[in-house]
């Protein structure tokens, strides 16, 4: 973190050895221990950048400010994302204790898919309603209708007792955020962060679901069906109150023409030591010049350059859920238990869970050293690998052969394979989505992208357990694993390297190789 030091009479800057980095890792780690250790982190962080900012004005504006304040808005925006992994893994934890639940009827397999798959319906709904809010209300209004809509899904879950139309419609209305925040996280952070910094903060979001996932599998050991509901409640309710201390992104407030707000938010941004003039003029071009007052579908797709943005963003987003990761997810310690590993289904779970989170620490480390294309890459080839060799395990324990010897393998190829996902496909279509598509498309384009998206995750989770029927499922993960490999081709070939690029050179790029 930068700090002030006076020596004699001058003051000089140095750097301490705690990185941004590691302060948000310290932080990321604090909110899924208890939200309230969180919020005091954050309130923590806040007050030593402002105590820094009292420094600093004794120099006067300088040309380069403090990235805390970036870092703090980014994490509180992707506070959204930690409510969105509790609700993607809650099936997990939450259908054993459903049937274990005295004074109600078990759920059928058929009704279970419908729990597990009517998330993604949501999101798909959700998707548009959120895109249409980030255009109309802004980025900051987006995020904050998040919050309210999680705690009612998970209200009507708490006083319902596990009926199957009401968890139905729980499901269906904790869609809504998860198909949000997977827009307006993204879109808010590539906003408001330096691009030097910006693959780093936006790795944040696929942290905060692990993290989500990771809270949600611990809470879910102490066997108890209401208080597994009730500490996931807690969350959303503590990102919403966060959230409401952040500003709005300055491209939204520039594009709706406020231009005084704009300039206070890039100024709370970027610290109050640091001269913006010229940033804010540079963005106000960059913005007027990519901003329409409104835009249809027509609009969109009259653009050769939008159009390809659109390709490429739902191409990344459908091979993300082709990978079987929604499967993995929903399904987590139903897969441990069907396999029949020998530890423990639960000890398993948080083992999945810590797996994840520690990947997308890493991932966020090292995004924008490595590059987004190559972590694609790698990614796909890995998910690829993973899903062949547990489909490969599976058709032999199906066939009668013993596999007594080779137990350790569904551990691995889900370790693998999570670990491959989080460092690639997890975070970065989204990452890549806000990065290329131009302002006036991040609404309904965005929307669009992240509906088709969901729409592929309700289908694929519907059928999976169909497909395991007819087919078996050996060959529903042999299926993950060849889609992987068309992922990774799709990469090759059409994904642009974004890596420490300014968004204008990013789309500009874009219309010179249309």
């Amino acid at each position: 973190m930068p700090q002030l030091t006076v020596n004699g009479g001058s003051t000089e800057r140095h750097l301490t050895r705690r990185s941004h980095f590691d302060e948000m890792a310290e932080l990321c780690f604090s909110l899924f221990s208890t939200p309230s250790s969180g919020a005091s982190c954050l309130r923590t962080l806040l007050k030593r950048w402002m105590s820094q900012e009292g420094v600093a004005k004794e120099k006067g504006p300088t040309a380069r400010g403090s990235k805390i304040p970036q870092y703090a808005a980014s994490l509180a925006a992707t506070l959204s994302a930690f409510t969105g992994g509790i609700l993607m893994v809650w099936t997990s934890p939450a259908m054993p204790l459903l049937h274990k639940m005295a004074g109600t009827t078990p759920l059928t397999t058929e009704q279970e898919s419908w729990v597990s798959s009517l998330l993604a319906l949501g999101a798909c709904v959700g998707a548009p309603l959120i895109g249409y809010v980030m255009s109309r209300f802004g980025r900051k209004w987006a995020i904050l209708t998040l919050g309210p809509t999680a705690v009612t899904s998970l209200v009507i879950i708490l006083v319902t007792r596990g009926s199957p139309w009401w968890l139905y419609v729980s499901r269906l209305l904790g869609g809504v955020p998860i198909g949000g925040v997977v827009i307006v996280a993204p879109i808010y952070v590539a906003e408001i962060a330096e691009y030097s910094i910006r693959g780093e903060l936006s790795g944040l979001m696929e942290i905060m679901f692990c993290a989500g996932g990771l809270y949600t599998y611990i809470v879910g050991a102490c066997e108890n069906y209401y208080i597994l509901t009730g500490a996931c409640l807690i969350v959303p309710a503590v990102c919403f109150i966060i959230f409401l201390w952040m500003p709005e992104s300055p491209h939204y407030l520039i594009a709706t023409h406020q231009r005084t707000k704009a300039v206070s938010s890039l100024q709370w941004l970027r610290g109050k030591d640091c001269d913006v003039s010229e940033e804010f003029n540079n963005l106000e071009k960059f913005v007027e010049e990519t901003t329409l007052d409104k835009v249809s579908m027509r609009d969109l797709l009259s653009s050769a350059v939008t159009r390809k943005a659109i390709f490429i963003s739902s191409g990344l987003g459908a091979f993300q859920q082709l990978s079987g990761i929604s499967v993995v997810q929903f399904y987590t310690e139903a897969i441990f238990v069907s396999v029949g590993v020998a530890i423990s289904s639960r000890v398993c779970t948080i083992m999945f869970g810590i797996v994840m989170v520690v990947t997308a620490l890493v991932c966020a480390k090292i995004v924008d050293k490595v590059g987004r294309k190559i972590l694609l890459l790698i990614s796909g080839v890995f998910m690829s690998l993973a899903c062949f060799n547990l489909g490969l395990y599976l058709y032999f324990q199906e066939t009668g052969h013993d596999v007594g010897p080779a137990s350790w393998v569904p551990i691995i190829s889900i370790v693998v394979f999570v670990i491959a996902y989080v460092l690639g496909f997890g975070p970065l279509p989204w990452t890549v989505m806000a990065e290329i598509l131009p302002s006036n498309a991040k609404g309904l384009g965005g929307s669009m992208i992240s509906a088709f998206c969901w729409g592929s995750s309700f289908v694929i989770t519907k059928l999976f357990q169909n497909m395991i029927d007819l087919m078996g499922r050996y060959f529903a993960f042999w299926l993950f694993s060849f889609c992987s490999i068309l992922a990774t081709f799709f990469v090759y070939f059409y994904v642009p390297e974004t890596k420490n690029r300014p968004l204008k050179q990013i789309q500009d790029e874009l219309v010179s190789n249309k």
